[in-house]
């Protein structure tokens, strides 16, 4: 390689420090880009949010009973296709079905009939819509009067009083809580301790009671009695601890120079600082 032409300078002490900082900085960003430093806090994030997911994963495969050894591309359907179909979400954003497609589906349909569909309930539905350029399907189900004919008579809050025994399904497990269907206008509430509301599993049917009913907001509350005893033995994903930083410096070399600073040994890149510039430029291997 050519030899460069250096001018010799002595920077200020002010610049020094200002230089070190800039050099050690780089240091970090190139480590940390290697995964030779984790920075503790954003590596307990990281883990606690892949647990978090690996975790809906699992229960995901535990309540969609389907068990399918290769998923269909969007392009392989047409609209108007009969299809089978799983419930296996109800959210905010609506109802969500498996149709062993490359990922689940929306459903269309009234609201009224929708909400009175179960968790992991199979049923028989049409593709409404393909839309490939954004990767989605929206799918219905024809005989909708038929199919929920004896869901319709749902109780009212008013026919239930506070301390009334039931039987609850558990449906939907968000941030904002954990609800169940109990044959009632709209799915309630589970009161209890987080830790132990977050055992439960979708799908699941427990005993519980009426512990609060608010008819002026129309929504109502319940407790499960013996919810200590229901999810005992079961756990969550371990606590992500924040990982103990690995050294690999032992290789790193840091080489003053006349108009900069060169670091070297990196698995991933070269750093290098001028300081007549003031400047870093990180060279990738």
């Amino acid at each position: 390689m050519a030899n460069k032409r250096v001018i010799s300078f002595s920077p200020s002490p002010g610049r020094r420090r200002i230089h070190r900082h800039l050099a050690l900085l780089g240091l970090c960003l190139v480590l940390y880009a290697s995964n030779t430093f984790v920075i503790p806090g954003l590596h307990w994030h990281r883990a606690k949010t892949r647990n978090n997911m690996c975790a809906e994963m699992e229960d995901g495969a535990e309540n969609t009973h389907v068990a399918v050894e290769l998923r269909k591309k969007f392009e392989e359907f047409k609209e108007g296709d009969d299809v089978a179909a799983v419930i296996t979400q109800k959210t905010r954003l609506g109802i969500f079905c498996d149709i062993n497609a490359e990922k689940d589906v929306l459903l269309n349909g009234p609201a009224s009939f929708k909400r009175l569909l179960n968790i992991n309930e199979k049923v028989n539905a049409k593709i409404q819509k393909i839309d490939l350029e954004q990767r989605r399907v929206s799918v219905e189900i024809p005989d909708w009067e038929q199919l929920v004919q004896s869901r319709k008579n749902s109780t009212k809050f008013e026919e239930f009083e506070v301390g009334d025994d039931i039987e609850a399904v558990v449906v939907l497990k968000s941030q904002a809580g954990t609800f169940c269907d109990i044959n009632a206008e709209k799915d309630v509430l589970v009161n209890g301790p987080i830790r132990l509301k977050k055992l439960l599993k979708i799908g699941e049917k427990v005993k519980a009671k009426i512990q609060k009913i608010d008819l002026e907001k129309r929504r109502a509350f319940i407790d499960i009695p013996d919810l200590d005893q229901l999810v005992q033995g079961r756990s969550l994903p371990p606590k992500a601890t924040p990982a103990q930083t690995e050294s690999k410096l032992d290789s790193v070399e840091i080489k003053p120079g006349s108009s900069g600073v060169t670091i070297s040994g990196l698995d991933l890149a070269n750093v290098d600082v001028d300081y007549e510039k003031g400047t870093i430029r990180i060279t990738l291997k």
